[in-house]
């Protein structure tokens, strides 16, 4: 093959090769253009120029394209220079390395000077640079929204509970290596369930991102803070070493929210109760989190509007919390817990109308416990639910067995009344032992069932309507007691044992016997049962005899015992 031959066929191969590139490009949907490089004097790639692009790069940049080619690059689309990017242009051409570039920013002056964002990919081919980009503003504006959703909390604008993880965690890796301390902060808002059912949920809504700002606001400069629950805002402080640091910023943070504010018509003075933990060079997220939680119920049990340290003491008490919980699993399993008697009898002749049921806990080593000393831990772990329905099981065996006498009540906490299993438990007892409803008499407390109330009304309406009584217990003690009897299937009332023990105190008697003679006239116009707790002295007992009491229980009838309960004769 002669030279000219070898001529005319590697331009037409070349000739061939750039047809099928240019087919190729122009079925793409992105844009794709072909630079050829410009050189300076010492060989470097200075500028490109454009020598052709797919039919998608034109409509992009709206231009014909017979009015774009040969244009230099860097007349045409600024900032590529600034950007790096004809660095990298040229380092792809001259080493024949492919190039890539992710979401660079670029004022794009072809489509009007918008800030977008660009993914660029270009290679060398046919002793020119292919350079395709595809517009990602879209992409990345969705990303950035995802991101936002998962770490912030859209209500208040403030970072999220799983961010405020990340963050503490963060922050605990630095003091462990610099060998400092990080104090955590954890507020509640004080009577927001009051607000946002009072005045609804666009005014909880409000006054959340309104104390969320106001945190933000009181938070010191090196700190961060979170929503971290519904109302549980978490504020993450490092190089906080004393209580002196510790009160000043809990300080700041309690100055910064109480102030005055008026919203949804009313005006409000909020406030945040707030448990504080500092860290320790063992310390993670997990314990910081649970002791700060433990501070905060601690705050809120002392004053609200205060704020707590979580110390030594509060260590103690937890690990004591969990081990009787684990033992009460174990009693639970073992049928550990028994049921005491005590009589409430017919005041006028000393008969036994009817008995209260009471658990006691027989543990194997400590021996028998009363209820004070297992049922908060029950409560709060929910295994009071299991108890329940042992104490259940126990009354309707010995119900059905003839070993009591009348009606027997049975207590009941809030949390078994918020449980939803409890009111089938409840009835399939009664179903299993063939108990008749009236020999059953349900007794919560004004403030289990206020806690509650949504959750519990309708539980006690069903049980009412089988003829179950329901009693209100500890009454006189509520904040609500006139208004549950209107609102709920009351059926007696318990005169709390305070206003029996003054009948015949030195202490203010004559508000006691006022407030007994009331409940009583109160009883006998609303057709309820009435009985009176604590009776300890046949005064107390004469007294409520002279203002119409019918049944009463205590001591001078008899203490809680196991069957057979006995009932002593009164000496006149």
């Amino acid at each position: 093959m002669n030279c000219h031959a070898y001529f005319v066929m590697t331009h037409h191969e070349d000739s061939r090769n750039a047809i099928l590139l240019r087919a190729a490009m122009d079925t793409m949907l992105d844009p794709m253009v072909m630079l050829t490089p410009l050189r300076d004097d010492d060989g470097v790639i200075v500028n490109f120029v454009t020598v052709d692009g797919n039919d998608a790069f034109f409509r992009h940049i709206n231009t014909p394209r017979e009015d774009y080619l040969g244009t230099p690059l860097l007349d045409t689309v600024p900032g590529q220079e600034e950007a790096g990017l004809l660095q990298a242009y040229a380092h792809a051409f001259d080493s024949g390395e492919p190039f890539i570039a992710v979401e660079v920013p670029n004022a794009d002056e072809m489509q009007g000077g918008r800030p977008r964002l660009f993914d660029f990919y270009g290679r060398r081919a046919l002793d020119q640079l292919v350079l395709t980009f595809r517009d990602v503003t879209d992409r990345a504006q969705e990303r950035q929204q995802l991101e936002y959703l998962a770490y912030f909390d859209p209500l208040t604008g403030l970072h999220n509970r799983t961010w405020s993880r990340n963050e503490l965690e963060r922050q605990l890796t630095i003091a462990r290596a610099n060998g400092s301390r990080v104090g955590v902060f954890f507020l509640g808002i004080d009577n927001f369930k009051i607000v946002n059912d009072s005045l609804g949920h666009a005014a909880g809504d409000e006054l959340l991102h309104l104390v969320g700002q106001r945190i933000a606001d009181g938070v010191p400069d090196t700190g961060s803070c979170a929503r971290f629950g519904s109302d549980e805002f978490l504020v993450v402080v490092p190089n906080v070493d004393d209580d002196e640091a510790i009160a000043e910023v809990a300080d700041n943070l309690n100055a910064a929210v109480s102030e005055e504010a008026t919203f949804a018509g009313f005006t409000v003075v909020p406030s945040v109760t707030i448990g504080v933990a500092l860290s320790e060079p063992d310390s993670d997220a997990s314990s910081l989190l649970r002791d700060t939680d433990s501070a905060l119920v601690r705050a809120k049990i002392s004053r609200r509007g205060s704020w707590q340290r979580f110390d030594n003491q509060m260590f103690a008490d937890i690990h004591r919390r969990l081990s009787v919980e684990a033992e009460l699993r174990t009693a639970l399993a073992n049928g550990e817990f028994v049921v005491f008697y005590q009589p409430i009898v017919n005041l006028t002749d000393d008969s036994v109308i009817g008995h209260e049921a009471l658990v006691r806990w027989q543990h194997p080593e400590r021996g028998l416990l009363g209820p004070f000393d297992f049922l908060p831990t029950a409560e709060e772990s929910g295994l009071v639910v299991g108890i329940g329905i042992e104490v259940m099981r126990v009354v309707c065996s010995d119900i059905a067995a003839g070993r009591l006498a009348g009606s027997v009540s049975v207590n009941v906490s809030a949390v078994e009344l918020a449980s939803p299993r409890w009111l089938a438990g409840f009835q399939q007892t009664m179903a299993e032992h063939g108990v008749a409803a009236d020999r059953l008499v349900v007794e919560v407390t004004e403030t289990a069932v206020l806690s509650v109330l949504d959750a519990a009304s309708d539980d006690l309406r069903t049980l009412r309507a089988l003829g179950i009584g329901v009693h209100l217990d500890d009454f006189g003690t509520g904040y609500s007691s006139i208004s549950l009897l209107r609102d709920l299937p009351v059926s007696g009332l318990k005169l709390d044992r305070r206003f029996v023990a003054d009948l015949t105190s030195e202490s203010e008697p004559g508000f006691a016997h006022a407030l007994a003679d009331g409940v009583a006239a109160l009883m006998s116009g609303l057709n309820l049962v009435g009985i009176a707790e604590g009776i300890e002295t046949p005064e107390q007992a004469s007294a409520l005899i002279s203002q119409g009491w019918k049944f009463g229980q205590g001591y001078l009838y008899g203490r809680p015992a196991p069957l057979p309960a006995t009932v002593p004769v009164r000496a006149e």
